[in-house]
């Protein structure tokens, strides 16, 4: 064939081609747009849009694998490049034939060095990746709501014999001297890797394959309600749904045997109608989506601007930091929304969010650090609870935006920057860029995290990032900005100056192991711990009880132990019978569990850097409370960061003792750990132990609730259940009820927590006898939610 009809088959089968399939991908949003019938208006846009985006993430990914697969031989194209040869090529897979995808591939990727033999091995080499990749997220759902027994289990079968084909088969047919056809042929659809090569390859087919599930969810939903509960079964439904049309010959992409599949699925969740109308919207948005994601790589390839090339280059050599950095980003977003609409919702309370906004609130209109008694109706200072006087420094913020949500986004984005100090001393520990990200997210995904940042806000948690700045700049000897976030956290809460002196007796110890007993760096240490001890003594021992007049609430938590922190310190090392008795309690072993079982128990191996956790973690696990030993509260804050310190370091030992071990191995080991224990005790979407009412059990009359409480002047006294005493803070005077009812002017229940005190029916009674007492009128009654004023007051 001459080079001249070999360049214009090239040209035939290139952009002509692509404007037939351009042809037939609006042929299909035509003529499937014909078949819905749904009102514009009901569609949910901004779960639409995530959708999308989602979607072209996905087709991102899916050129970044084909990237992966071709492995040495991608160095002959840039990614902007092979982004744009996958794709277009992908486009062509809508002209009917089921081979012009194929062929376009094979005549864009074809080189010099890659033979057209090759691109269709690794063309093979995709298929079987996404085919299994999507079966293996498929087995949540089959398994789940399949009720044939014989489909159960030869998916599962025929998973987990694929999975170690894929793994270990070219390592067996290595060892094979003498090759059939039939093993020349697997030969070449096998991934001549080894088997952690391939490990990898495959797990970030299944990221790839879930992301597209959760694009499918999300542009289900925006169409139709789906209960967030069942996302994971969603998801799986949705890749079950591919996995059959992708391995489907009878139509391009399957089209018609996905959505068939979609529909049947769905049916369980929503009436049939409705799945099949569901099931055709998903695939308009995937068609749309993919023009999208098309259209942007054609710009990025040819927009030649400056400031485009700039930050390329930019992204180029700081791509581990701008993952971070986008991950860093969806966690805000995240748990800002989730945060906003547990407010919103009521979810949170007078404990603890309306204590912390009333306290900030009275800062910054001159009465510093008061609020009202909790359990009260007095005015005291905060200082007869917690010594967490960075309410006073924050308060300013309220300057800005004079709302609850200003602490709780504070905590959000304060918290996510814990992910980037975690990065730093990964990378300084271990030189290590890829395990150092991999530690960054794990941290955002860490469910004692997740926890203590949904639960209201807590100064306490701010300790979580402080801290690990702290020992950043600890090992990087900048005392200076060392110094500033030891202060910071220590005026968190009184018991963090205890870890504070932690870093003094590590900073004096380093310098005497160093040699420099004389140096400034062992005065430095010295005075810190000694300081550190002093303030956490004095602060809990003296100048709360002074202001609370009596002991601090917590030393009743240790009553088995003394009556002073003087006498419980002392028994609890003098008797360690009783105290590792109580530490090897099943409840206080579930907790140890959930903080290490995140990071692969790695912190264990280096128990040295625990040292810093001991004193809040000896409060914890000695205390009778049993919130102190849980992960669903703000107690581990302080913990957590010598939890993944010192897995760091007991990566570092992992390696240098053993070699078959590297930094690849454990960022494998980390992940698949940190994503168990995110699924079986973590807070997000999907997870076992997720918290979302706030998504799926939203008030239904919460602006009525709003407008009112927010129409009751902030000079009147309120007593208020606690679900609404964070909305109604911002005054001198909110009781939480049943304290203050006569002293308020204004008493408000909304009567549908569950853990109301002294219970919920006991508030029924209580708003019940109120409507028949006559120095109190209803004002508003709306299902669950009631309001009198004291006519004695009024």
């Amino acid at each position: 064939m001459s080079k001249k009809l070999l360049n214009l088959l090239k040209y035939l089968i290139g952009w002509p081609l692509s404007v037939v399939a351009l042809f037939f991908v609006f042929r299909i949003i035509f003529v499937n747009t014909s078949k819905l019938s749904f009102d514009l208006s009901l569609i949910n846009y901004p779960l639409l849009l995530l959708g999308i985006v989602l979607f072209i993430i996905y087709f991102f990914l899916r050129a970044f694998l084909w990237t992966i697969i071709l492995g040495e031989n991608s160095k002959h194209f840039s990614f902007k490049e092979n982004l744009l040869f996958w794709s277009t090529s992908e486009l062509k897979r809508y002209v009917p034939g089921n081979i012009w995808s194929f062929i376009s591939r094979t005549k864009s990727f074809e080189r010099e060095t890659l033979s057209k033999k090759q691109v269709l091995v690794f063309i093979a080499h995709e298929a079987i990746i996404i085919s299994l990749s999507s079966l293996i997220i498929s087995l949540l759902y089959i398994w789940n709501f399949s009720s044939n027994e014989i489909l159960k289990y030869t998916s599962l079968i025929f998973a987990i014999i694929s999975f170690c084909i894929f793994l270990f088969g070219y390592r067996v047919l290595k060892k094979i001297s003498k090759y059939s056809r039939l093993t020349r042929f697997l030969n070449l659809v096998l991934l001549n890797n080894e088997p952690f090569a391939n490990l990898k390859i495959l797990l970030f087919g299944i990221l790839t394959s879930f992301v597209f599930g959760l694009a499918s969810y999300f542009a289900a939903s925006s169409l139709y309600y789906l209960d967030v509960k069942n996302i994971l079964i969603l998801v799986s439904l949705f890749n079950f749904s591919f996995f059959v049309g992708y391995v489907s010959l009878i139509t391009p992409m399957g089209l018609g045997v996905r959505e068939a599949v979609s529909t049947a699925g769905l049916s369980v969740f929503i009436l049939q109608s409705l799945a099949a109308i569901a099931s055709i919207y998903i695939r308009i948005i995937f068609v749309i989506s993919e023009l999208l994601s098309l259209l942007l790589v054609l710009a990025w390839n040819r927009i030649n601007y400056t400031v485009i090339k700039r930050t390329e280059a930019f992204i180029s050599n700081h791509k581990h930091e701008v993952i971070l950095i986008v991950f860093i980003c969806i966690y805000i977003l995240y748990f800002t929304t989730a945060g906003f609409l547990r407010y919103d919702n009521f979810f949170t309370g007078r404990f603890d969010l309306g204590n912390m906004d009333q306290t900030v609130w009275n800062t910054i209109n001159g009465r510093i650090f008061q609020l009202t008694d909790p359990d009260g109706t007095g005015i005291i200072s905060r200082l007869s609870i917690h010594a967490d006087f960075i309410l006073i420094l924050i308060s300013p913020l309220y300057l800005i935006w004079e709302s609850p949500k200003m602490l709780l986004l504070l905590q959000t984005v304060m918290l996510s920057f814990g992910s980037l100090f975690v990065y730093l001393i990964s990378k300084e520990i271990l030189k290590n860029k890829n395990i150092s990200l991999v530690f960054a997210t794990v941290f955002l995904l860490n469910p004692a995290v997740g926890f203590t940042n949904l639960y209201d806000f807590h100064p306490v948690v701010l300790a979580t990032t402080f801290l690990l700045a702290c020992f950043y700049y600890l090992i990087k000897r900048k005392y200076l900005p060392f110094l500033i976030f030891a202060f910071l956290a220590g005026i968190t809460k009184e018991q963090v100056w205890a870890v504070i002196s932690v870093f003094g007796l590590f900073i004096a110890l380093r310098a005497l192991i160093e040699k420099k007993k004389n140096s400034t760096e062992f005065f430095l240490g010295s005075f810190l711990f000694a300081t550190g001890a002093g303030f956490a003594y004095i602060l809990i021992a003296k100048i709360i009880p002074a202001f609370k007049g009596s002991e601090h609430f917590a030393i009743s938590y240790f009553s088995d132990f003394g009556d002073s922190p003087l006498n419980i310190i002392s028994n609890i090392i003098s008797e360690p019978v009783k105290t590792f008795s109580i530490i090897l309690e099943k409840g206080r072993l579930t907790y140890l569990n959930q903080l290490f079982s995140p990071l692969g128990y790695l912190s264990i191996l280096s128990p040295i850097i625990l040292v810093f956790a001991l004193p809040d973690l000896t409060i914890n696990l000695l205390s009778k409370n049993p919130s102190l030993h849980q992960i669903y509260y703000q107690y581990s804050a302080v913990i957590t960061p010598f939890i993944f310190i010192s897995a760091i370091y007991g990566s570092r030992y992992i390696t240098k003792t053993f070699k078959i071990f590297d930094f690849e191995k454990i960022s494998i080991y980390i992940l698949i750990s940190a994503l168990f224990s995110l699924y079986f005790t973590g807070p997000l979407i999907g997870s076992n132990r997720a918290n979302i009412d706030m998504f799926s059990k939203q008030l239904k009359n919460k602006q009525l609730v709003e407008d009112f409480i927010s129409s009751i002047p902030k000079d009147y006294p309120v007593a208020a259940t606690n679900n609404l005493g964070s909305h109604l803070s911002q005054r001198q005077y909110i009781y939480n009820i049943p304290n203050g009812i006569g002293e308020a002017e204004v008493v408000v229940f909304l009567l549908n927590d569950v853990f109301a005190q002294p219970s919920p029916e006991a508030q029924r009674i209580m708003a019940a006898g109120m409507k028949n007492n006559p120095n109190f009128a209803v004002i508003i009654e709306d299902g669950d939610f009631i309001a009198f004023k004291n006519l004695k007051n009024l």
